[in-house]
């Protein structure tokens, strides 16, 4: 169990081969990632496990493999779990303050993000809209963020996003977000191919669990 909101029931193993096929070499071995149910869980857990390993796999750097991360300013007062943190997910804009404001982002606070609603992981309307998860406390830790917060963190709190689609086109734009977390708003040219590296996505859901293969 993973001590995290949502995704708390994710697995990771590695198998022998022949738990696939027993066309498959003896002793070789495969990895594989058993994702939540729930299709938010499945979504999130997803984006931060899943993606960043095959990255790797792939080549990419490891400081490359993970979500660009940013600092982003909370739209409106947002209730914080009792026990686990949260990825919470949310709508970027630019806060301008002026009419070539947008264009002109240069300190932290300045992109708002907007929650999309009620976060429920069976809940697949929250990831409509959401360009990022931003990283929430559990309540015991939410003064280290927000002095005098106890149970919620107040509108205005700055607090990592981690970006999980493309941004708006103001956003994707911003020179802070281009030179802080290295995120090119043109499109990335495709990695590599994957030469003899099986992985496994199941998606264990309420009836019997779905094998994917990359």
């Amino acid at each position: 169990r993973l001590h995290m909101k949502p995704g708390k029931p994710t697995t990771f193993a590695t198998l022998d081969s022949r738990s696939f096929s027993n066309d498959e070499g003896e002793g070789e071995k495969r990895w594989a990632f058993a994702l939540p149910g729930n299709p938010v869980s499945a979504l999130t857990t997803a984006s931060l496990l899943v993606v960043p390993c095959l990255k790797r796999l792939q080549g990419v750097a490891r400081s490359s493999c993970g979500p660009a991360e940013l600092p982003v300013t909370l739209a409106a007062p947002v209730s914080l779990d009792a026990v686990r943190p949260e990825f919470h997910r949310v709508a970027l804009s630019l806060r301008g303050h002026a009419a070539d404001a947008p264009y002109c982002v240069r300190q932290p606070g300045e992109i708002v993000a907007a929650s999309t609603g009620v976060q429920r992981s069976s809940r697949l309307l929250s990831m409509r809209g959401a360009h990022a998860l931003a990283c929430l406390p559990e309540r015991g830790r939410a003064r280290l963020v927000a002095p005098g917060a106890t149970s919620s963190l107040p509108a205005g709190t700055t607090v990592p996003g981690l970006l999980i689609a493309a941004p708006p086109p103001l956003v994707a734009g911003a020179p802070f977000l281009s030179s802080a977390c290295g995120f090119e708003a043109t499109t990335p040219p495709p990695p590599p191919p994957i030469d003899g590296v099986v992985v496994a996505v199941a998606i264990v859901g309420g009836e019997a669990p779905a094998d994917a293969r990359a």
